[in-house]
């Protein structure tokens, strides 16, 4: 069965329910794919995106997560002055 989520960029993400046994297999089961890997920065999208997948049921959550996204600032916000 699937539900959806919705992110910071209103689109919903379709989820698949696990039950507490299957959740907790996949959760065992991506803890030793991930022990021991190497560059933690290099592997930071890598691992939300198999974390919200195998363990969170997130259906292909590369179409709803967003990584390092630039920043807007609303033109109504001052910048601060250094003094």
């Amino acid at each position: 069965m699937y539900q959806g989520i919705s992110d910071s960029h209103n689109a919903e993400a379709p989820v698949r329910c696990l039950n507490e046994k299957e959740q907790k297999a996949a959760a065992k089961a991506f803890a030793a794919n991930w022990q021991g890997k190497g560059y933690e920065k290099g592997e930071t999208q890598p691992f939300w995106l198999s974390l919200l997948r195998d363990v969170y049921g997130v259906a292909q959550p590369e179409n709803f997560i967003f990584f390092e996204e630039k920043v807007r600032r609303e033109a109504s916000v001052k910048p601060r002055s250094h003094s």
